[in-house]
């Protein structure tokens, strides 16, 4: 009787386990859709400055929006509860995301300030953000599929 208590509890275990990863892979799923199809076509026009050495205020404002709308997409998805298993992947692409923002904000910036060098250096660490963002995405790949998720 003990080894089928013992097997009954570690079948409700595994059911539990099985459930919050299929949560978890929909909540993904749905936030990844979410952002890549409510802020693709803005982000082609977000950045579009006709002449970035003189952004015009309508120009900079559409791009801080765009940032603005970026930073509270990703904030929902560190509201995302990860399971144990991918909960070191799930941190590392929150992490990628965030400093994603991060380094298009000092872009928007430095062509504020008519800073080149913060410009580049703002373009570095988007790419390094988009580095940790192809790592995180793999890291999930055996839990979740996540596939069109690293087209730049």
């Amino acid at each position: 009787m003990a080894t089928t208590e013992g097997t009954s509890a570690t079948d409700a275990a595994a059911a539990k386990a099985i459930q919050a990863m299929a949560d978890y892979t929909s909540a993904l799923k749905k936030w990844f859709h979410d952002f890549s199809t409510g802020l693709a076509d803005e982000m082609t026009k977000a950045f579009d400055f006709r002449d970035p050495s003189k952004p015009t205020d309508s120009e900079l404002l559409r791009a801080h929006q765009f940032t603005d709308l970026m930073r509270k997409s990703v904030t929902k998805l560190a509201e995302i509860s990860a399971p144990p298993k991918v909960a070191n992947a799930h941190a590392q692409l929150y992490s990628a995301l965030r400093g994603e923002v991060d380094a298009l904000e000092r872009y928007v910036n430095a062509v504020d300030w008519g800073s080149a060098r913060d410009a580049e250096l703002a373009m570095r660490g988007a790419k390094e953000a988009y580095t940790l963002y192809a790592q995180a995405v793999q890291g999930l790949s055996p839990y979740v599929d996540l596939a069109g998720m690293t087209q730049d």
